[in-house]
């Protein structure tokens, strides 16, 4: 009998996924919005996991740059994610940015912490409060 090795993602498990909540990126292909956030989904399931149900942002921000350990949040961004997912940077000529994606975790135990993850590694961590931090996880 042949082995067949099966690989499962957890966050893929354990997180429910949005892709391009705000229809921003309808001309491109669902798996290659997936696939340009890369591991970052990984990091925050990870983060979740670790810290443990109702953790806030900063905790959740600090386990992620942690297990990243090349950045992260590490620097203090002050763009903020809007309540509908759109990232407004700090400096007022940049676009508005939408994010490929959001994830939440699918236990509600875990809390109400959901990440976004935009163009260029830009991830955003945002709770039910509208509180928000922004991160470079490139």
């Amino acid at each position: 009998m042949q082995d067949i090795n099966v690989n499962i993602r957890p966050s893929k498990l354990l997180l429910s996924w949005l892709i391009d909540q705000n229809k921003q990126y309808v001309d491109v292909d669902k798996s290659r919005l997936e696939e340009a956030c890369g591991i970052i989904p990984d990091f925050f399931e990870a983060a979740i996991n670790r810290v443990g149900g109702n953790a806030g942002i900063d905790e959740i921000a600090k386990a992620m740059t942690e297990d990243y350990g090349m950045g992260g949040f590490t620097s203090s961004w002050q763009s903020k994610v809007k309540a509908n997912g759109e990232l407004e940077s700090e400096y007022a000529d940049d676009p508005i940015e939408h994010p490929y994606l959001t994830l939440m975790s699918l236990d509600p135990a875990q809390g109400d912490v959901e990440c976004l993850i935009y163009p260029y590694g830009i991830v955003g961590l945002r709770d039910s409060n509208g509180n928000s931090v922004v991160g470079r996880f490139d």
